[in-house]
């Protein structure tokens, strides 16, 4: 038996060796602009995940990389979360034609190499991206970004805080994806574009979401029962998150963004190691 299982762990090991020894089976992310600091760098690959559903991953990292990676960017510098209210001048949210909703870019990107491939995604230079599930993905970012005004908006802050909190325990990493879980995508339903409309009322229900979620994550009762419910009917339910968390620890671009906003939070090459 342990033969066997010393076997199938080789085999295991081999397909995992080989995804991730080579950058071309991975997808580089189109950022905005190539100064961007790591933090943006890995939330604009989160929130980017939060949309690859029935999407070509292309079209997400491509399109929705510049887009998403511009929105962060905005978002830490002016510290508001109006940037993503539809009746906000510089919002990066517009109404098409049809009545429904999609982001747009501030920056022009005409001459992006990337993106002089794809056909209709231009209006006056700007960048337009929707997601194929777009009212629920809006929704899932809108929560996220409210989450982590608390954190200056920070990622990488909120993931040191999550890992400081279970660092001890050996499945501090199922516990670290529980709370991204929390932090994303718990309570968001289903929705269509015409609620979009309603930023006032959408912010509100997202700061009492906010609540429920910290009640969890910084009540260690809270967070322990939530969790083995977690783990009994959800863990294998959430492959976005995991998928994200898994580039995070293991890929040749995303793994130095990661450890490179982590270290700026003050966390070690001994964490890492852990990691």
């Amino acid at each position: 038996m342990n033969n066997r299982l010393e076997q199938i762990f080789r085999i295991i090991s081999f397909y995992d060796d080989n995804r991730w020894e080579s950058f071309h089976n991975y997808s580089m992310i189109n950022f905005f602009r190539n100064d961007l600091s790591p933090d943006i760098k890995i939330l604009t690959h989160w929130l980017c995940y939060i949309m690859d559903r029935q999407t070509p991953f292309l079209r997400i990292w491509d399109i929705g990389g510049f887009v998403i990676s511009e929105l962060i960017y905005e978002v830490k510098k002016q510290k508001s979360l109006d940037l993503l209210n539809p009746d906000y001048e510089s919002s990066f949210l517009i109404r098409e034609n049809n009545d429904k909703f999609c982001f747009i870019s501030k920056s022009k990107a005409e001459s992006n190499r990337i993106l002089s491939n794809y056909e209709g995604i231009f209006e006056d230079g700007r960048v337009k991206f929707k997601s194929r599930f777009f009212p629920s993905d809006y929704i899932a970012i809108l929560y996220t970004l409210v989450f982590l005004e608390e954190y200056g908006f920070s990622f990488s802050k909120f993931i040191k805080d999550v890992y400081c909190r279970h660092k001890d325990k050996d499945d501090f990493i199922k516990r670290i994806l529980f709370s991204l879980s929390l932090l994303t995508y718990d309570e968001i339903g289903q929705t269509d574009s015409r609620k979009l409309v309603d930023f006032e009322e959408n912010k509100r229900k997202a700061k009492e979401r906010k609540n429920r979620m910290k009640e969890i994550l910084f009540q260690p009762n809270r967070f322990n029962a939530k969790y083995n419910h977690f783990l009994k009917d959800q863990v294998f339910n959430r492959k976005r998150a995991w998928c994200s968390l898994r580039d995070f620890i293991k890929s040749p671009e995303l793994k130095g963004y990661f450890q490179e906003a982590l270290s700026e939070e003050g966390l070690t090459s001994s964490d890492f190691q852990k990691l």
